[in-house]
């Protein structure tokens, strides 16, 4: 018989600390070399694979010169993100405030940084075609580091394809230096995550690195493994701990 567990949610002292695994190295490079050299980049992968648990890490780092905006439906639109970005910058924007005035603060606050600064666009697939041109404008202006950060197929969105009399992104992906594509979880990122939660038994990290492989990737194992220490109540945590954890999750082993 299945044993309930009560698992209550971590309050923000109990967030489990940021775990440098091999992709995220790989994300952090990335965004490091294009807020140094003002350059525009790209990083794709599948879902829950960290690149945004990265960017989060690398920017809270450095909050003045490093900004992450998220993008979301309702900010996917060019006065809607620019709306976004003013809040993000901690600028004000006024309801009546239109896109012009918000792109006019926007450059303001960049250009008041003093040193090489960076813009994470996250979920960036969900920007309207517009919206991505507009950002291309303002990098253009100011010769800052930004970085997209999507799903994959925004870089299929982007490549040129065969046969067409004109590549529509041109001039977008021409400014693009660093391009990361994370294909998939790598077994290493698994155990550097687990290592880093205490889960030191070989066919406990081999079912996880199992789930790690589906949807929800690394997101996956960390919620499982979030669980499954619940339910080990402090103690080491092994099969059985992890068996259950998937269970209540629906899942199975």
């Amino acid at each position: 018989m299945l044993r309930v567990i009560n698992v209550q949610r971590a309050g923000a002292d109990h967030k489990p600390r940021f775990c440098e695994t091999a992709t995220a190295q790989a994300i952090l490079g990335t965004l490091a070399y294009c807020q140094e050299h003002g350059e525009m980049g790209l990083i794709v992968g599948e879902p829950g694979i960290g690149k945004t648990t990265a960017a989060e890490h690398f920017v809270e780092a450095d909050s003045y010169l490093r900004w992450y905006a998220k993008v979301m439906p309702a900010s996917q639109s060019v006065q809607g993100f620019l709306r976004r970005l003013v809040d993000t910058l901690g600028g004000i924007a006024e309801r009546h405030v239109g896109t012009l005035d918000c792109y006019d603060i926007v450059l303001e606050e960049v250009s008041r940084r003093r040193g090489a600064s960076l813009l994470v666009i996250d979920e960036a697939h969900l920007l309207d075609a517009a919206a991505v041109e507009q950002v291309r404008a303002l990098y253009d202006e100011l010769q800052f580091g930004v970085v997209f950060i999507g799903h994959r197929e925004l870089a299929f969105r982007w490549q040129h394809k065969p046969g067409n009399k004109r590549n529509a992104w041109a001039q977008l992906t021409s400014r693009i230096g660093p391009w990361l594509d994370l294909t998939e979880v790598l077994p290493e990122d698994v155990d550097a995550i687990c290592e880093s939660r205490g889960v030191t038994g070989r066919r406990e990290r081999t079912l996880l690195a199992k789930h790690a492989k589906g949807p929800g990737g690394l997101r996956t194992v960390v919620k499982v493994i979030n669980v499954a220490a619940t339910i080990a109540g402090g103690d080491q945590i092994e099969m059985a701990h992890i068996e259950q954890a998937l269970a209540i999750r629906g899942q199975r082993g």
